[in-house]
């Protein structure tokens, strides 16, 4: 898959997978890692990316609290730092508003190409198995949580 190079373009894409082209192929496993992402903006109550209501295909940065990280990310030429942050932030933020279960839900999902919540391969050779097994188990430990 080309990419774009584009740095508000890879927000949501492991970072095997970002750039002009990805160093890996494609596994269910990306997705999972795109959706912890999405995990750590709502933990968050902030979205990195807004609507340009002038133009609304194109999506924006939004300044307040992820102004500094945007500019790290594009200024960043090593996107497993970015993830590194991410992780970080699962770590030391997100316990404090919404809890512990969720931040470690969010920290799975960031780390599920590396192999969290147990074993699971990455797809290669298999029809996604695997994969599903892991989106159960993020799936499982999110029913655990009780608000």
């Amino acid at each position: 898959m080309l990419g774009s190079g584009v740095c508000e373009e890879d927000i949501y894409r492991h970072p095997d997978r970002q750039g002009l082209q990805a160093s890996v192929p494609y596994s269910m496993l990306h997705d999972i890692y795109s959706l912890g992402v999405v995990f750590l903006e709502i933990g968050l109550w902030r979205s990195e990316l807004a609507v340009d209501r002038q133009a609304p295909l194109k999506r924006i940065h939004k300044p307040l609290f992820w102004g500094s990280l945007h500019k790290t990310r594009c200024q960043e030429q090593d996107p497993f730092k970015i993830k590194a942050l991410y992780q970080k932030l699962a770590r030391s933020v997100i316990p404090q508003t919404i809890g512990g279960r969720f931040a470690a839900v969010v920290e799975a999902c960031l780390t599920c190409v590396e192999g969290d919540f147990g074993h699971v391969e990455d797809g290669q050779g298999n029809d996604g198995a695997d994969e599903i097994v892991y989106l159960e188990r993020v799936v499982e430990a999110l029913e655990a949580i009780s608000l």
